[in-house]
């Protein structure tokens, strides 16, 4: 377990709670949506790697599956008219991958009549910010200049430059002014991610030079872990637990940080509360997946060479026509 509890063993003394408490206590935060998720989206990972050709694919063809025929080819028409042709210039690679696979959703949904989510708000977390502002305007006009290198070049260039100026003030106001919690760890996390790999787009096309990525991977390397321990502290400080009053017929109250609490009935000693609180920490450390983290890091570094030369390109398969 990467993160310990602090000398903490279940049922070692009698203000130790037992298991279901904690596993009610834990379903409870759960049922109220207050338990906090800043990991590296696993969605964002699969097309920020050297598999997402593969995960480009799987998803073309998936939606390919639920469109009828003549969905299908109001689908493809729409695809050959955007790209200019059936094929799209590194259309397999990276960022492009990723955002070519957001654009077949709204082309699809659009067709199907189906809303298409935020996509900022799963793999950021959040709906508005700056940082996802920057992405989302990226992503949206990459599809428009897939096949034109000068233009892709120009509005990778500018996205890079953006986001790396957001992406150190967020870093700023997380620990030089108090603004550290599970929102902006998560948005900064998740927009270095792509950040990156922006970068290395930006390397693909030429124009920026080669050693800036490993440059600014080991930035974010470096910065990650101290972010993980100064969150800890955070979370240590606010998460409280009070049990239901017999007396009052209060409910328990249970605390994760500012904002972000909820009521419960779950039953226990009063003295079960610290023990409670240390085993929450470590449960929500733990389910953020900080060694995968820092592994998909570490890898991105071995495997940099592989990706700035990661050069698919990506066809229309037509099915149905």
């Amino acid at each position: 377990m990467w993160f310990q509890q602090e000398g903490l063993i279940m049922g070692s003394n009698a203000c130790a709670p037992s298991g279901e408490t904690m596993q009610n206590i834990l379903s409870m935060a759960q049922i109220g949506g207050i338990m906090p998720d800043v990991a590296l989206d696993r969605t964002l990972a699969g097309y920020l790697s050297l598999n997402s050709g593969t995960a480009l694919t799987s998803h073309y063809e998936a939606i390919q599956e639920r469109l009828s025929k003549d969905q299908l080819a109001f689908f493809n028409q729409n695809l050959t008219s955007t790209f200019g042709g059936n094929k799209v210039t590194l259309g397999r690679t990276g960022v492009v991958a990723l955002a070519l696979s957001l654009f077949l959703d709204i082309v699809a949904n659009d067709i199907m009549g189906l809303p298409t989510p935020d996509p900022m708000q799963r793999f950021l977390g959040v709906t508005h910010s700056s940082i996802g502002n920057i992405i989302g305007d990226y992503l949206r006009k990459v599809p428009e200049v897939v096949n034109n290198s000068d233009g892709m070049a120009d509005i990778t260039d500018l996205c890079d430059l953006e986001l790396k100026f957001e992406l150190i003030d967020l870093f700023e106001r997380m620990t030089l002014h108090g603004q550290l919690n599970s929102r902006n760890l998560k948005l900064w996390l998740n927009g270095a991610a792509i950040h990156l790999h922006v970068r290395i787009h930006g390397i693909r096309l030429g124009s920026v030079p080669q050693g800036s990525a490993e440059s600014l991977r080991l930035s974010y390397s470096t910065a990650f872990p101290s972010l993980v321990r100064r969150y800890t502290g955070y979370l240590r400080r606010y998460i409280r637990e009070t049990p239901p009053s017999p007396r009052t017929h209060a409910t328990g109250f249970l605390v994760i940080e500012p904002n972000r609490n909820a009521s419960h009935w779950v039953k226990h000693s009063p003295c079960e509360s610290r023990a409670i609180e240390n085993s929450l920490l470590a449960h929500i450390i733990n389910a953020q997946r900080v060694p995968s983290t820092e592994e998909y890091l570490e890898n991105l570094g071995k495997n940099l060479n592989l990706l700035v030369r990661h050069r698919n390109d990506f066809e229309l398969t037509k099915k149905g026509v």
